[in-house]
């Protein structure tokens, strides 16, 4: 009786949980549908329409779930529709850890930095034959990768196809983005959505934001956050020099602003953006961008309620 008694409360519990969990969904769909559509799949979507109608011919969907088992690895192309099951995977963070270490504990003189280079190839080499070696004759030219899991954290150019000709010379360290084009993707959608954001045309070449290039105003300083935000002299001139190129447009200092981004931007086929901001390891959704001098934050959760339909963004910024 107990037993039957404690089950009927987890299942209760259980039954609250997913009620909620539904009613969360549902706001989240209502007040932010474009973050929404970017974490869940079409339902109207199959993988037949995606292959015949939204993927070029070089192009290939690559999705990873991970399971209690190991991995299971979906490829998508035009022509071929393949599951398999891969092994488990080794810890991400780890890889991570060797992927840095190298030049942030240890010296070039010292012997520490060849056995952390080392970790790093050996690791690298690894997570290559775990996730993509065992697809790799039918992988096309380009790639969308759509990662699961602790795999969202995992850095997939920095895989490594086989051992360095140098262990110490970069340029024989064969990369496997020597052969490929990689993206990342939240979800198997992403054509669908790219096709509808390639159908609003930009009108305008590029758009250069400093809005730190001097503090002449001195607004970096009474911010409402109160937090300061040096000032970035030098991004002042990299935009004009990439402007005077590309024949573009330029927002300096008090020329830039928030407001203004987000109601002129997408107007411009590229984006560069030299300022201040900050990513949130812990809360994703909360990194931001600066994009005035007045220290007005941009969430990076905001920016999912803006149709953006740049060809390339860069961000010349810290962290």
């Amino acid at each position: 009786n107990q037993t039957d008694n404690a089950a009927l409360v987890l299942n209760h519990t259980l039954a609250e949980a997913r009620k909620n969990h539904e009613a969360l969904m549902l706001l989240i769909e209502k007040n932010y549908p474009d973050y929404f559509h970017l974490r869940h799949l079409k339902n109207d979507v199959s993988p037949e329409v995606l292959r015949r109608h939204f993927l070029e011919t070089d192009q290939g969907l690559l999705v990873y779930s991970p399971t209690s088992n190991g991995v299971l690895a979906f490829l998508l192309t035009r022509d071929t529709f393949v599951a398999q099951q891969l092994a488990t995977t080794p810890e991400v963070g780890a890889f991570n850890q060797s992927l840095t270490a190298y030049f942030a504990e240890s010296d070039p003189d010292d012997e520490m930095y060849d056995q952390n280079l080392k970790q790093y190839t050996l690791q690298a080499q690894n997570w290559y034959d775990v996730l993509v070696r065992p697809l790799e004759d039918l992988l096309p030219e380009r790639l969308i990768i759509v990662p699961g899991g602790e795999l969202c954290y995992l850095p997939f150019e920095a895989l490594l196809s086989g051992p360095p000709g140098e262990t110490g010379n970069w340029k024989t360290y064969p990369f496997w983005t020597k052969q490929k084009t990689l993206r990342y993707a939240l979800s198997p959608d992403l054509p669908v959505q790219n096709k509808q954001v390639a159908a609003r045309k930009t009108s305008k070449p590029w758009l250069g934001l400093a809005p730190f290039a001097t503090d002449a105003e001195g607004f970096a300083n009474r911010n409402p956050t109160g937090e300061t935000f040096a000032p970035l002299p030098f991004s002042g001139k990299e935009v004009r020099t990439i402007a005077a190129q590309m024949h573009g447009d330029c927002w300096l200092n008090t020329a830039s602003g928030t407001d203004r981004f987000l109601r002129e931007a997408s107007a411009y086929r590229i984006l560069h953006m030299a300022t201040h901001s900050r990513a949130d390891d812990r809360q994703g959704d909360y990194s931001y961008l600066v994009l005035s001098p007045s220290g007005e934050r941009l969430p990076a959760r905001d920016l999912y309620q803006y149709e953006l339909p740049a060809d390339m963004v860069v961000l010349s910024s810290c962290e």
